[in-house]
């Protein structure tokens, strides 16, 4: 009986790592125009940082 348990405990363990690696790895960065968008207003200014 105890067995068993390890078992799905390993089991459902897996799949909650599998599917947080999966998550990480599809995740987008959002884009620069949607961030200006959202917390740009008038009185912004950039600053240049490596090309970016």
């Amino acid at each position: 009986m105890k067995k068993i348990f390890t078992r799905k405990r390993f089991f459902f363990g897996s799949i909650i790592v599998l599917l947080v690696l999966i998550y990480n790895g599809s995740y987008a960065d959002i884009s620069e125009e949607e961030l200006k968008g959202s917390y740009a207003n008038e009185n912004s200014r950039f600053v240049e940082v490596d090309g970016m």
